[in-house]
């Protein structure tokens, strides 16, 4: 019913029903995932990427589309679009690191860690920023989609 409901939808229902048409075509997008269907996952995440008005509209369109590009068997581009997203989230990495930056980075990981108790961070509140959970979303995707290009 939602990818019939898309093949009905033109691009100036995006204007005068915005809401309804984003919903429509992100979850068509994330059922068509579901089913296996690559090529037209793809083709709906691009149409609300296209048509979205906003970094939170896309978001699931870039979830989706990222997971059936490596359905596909590509792995560049769904790290480079998983790391543009967090780049637009306020999380971007460097190109290139050296050992001392890596260094530099563990240790002040570290303190941070150090400087709460185990049992204050079981009892911290879930993070409920939108913006931070999507970032820890991406940021999983990606380093997900990495570590098996290591192994």
């Amino acid at each position: 019913y939602l990818l019939q409901g898309t093949i009905l939808v033109r691009d100036e229902d995006w204007e005068g029903n915005y809401e309804m048409c984003l919903q429509l075509f992100t979850s068509c997008a994330e059922v068509q995932l579901a089913l296996g269907n690559d090529a037209e996952t793809v083709s709906l995440a691009t149409q609300v990427l296209t048509l979205g008005r906003s970094l939170q509209d896309k978001l699931g369109a870039y979830h989706a589309l990222i997971k059936a590009k490596i359905s596909q068997g590509d792995t560049d581009e769904p790290v480079k679009i998983g790391l543009s997203v967090l780049e637009q989230l306020g999380e971007s990495f460097p190109v290139s690191v050296d050992q001392a930056k890596i260094g530099k980075e563990l240790m002040e990981t570290q303190q941070l860690l150090e400087s709460s108790s185990l049992e204050t961070m079981l009892k911290a509140d879930a993070a409920t920023d939108a913006d931070r959970v999507a970032t820890m979303r991406f940021l999983l995707l990606v380093s997900t989609i990495c570590s098996v290009l290591l192994c």
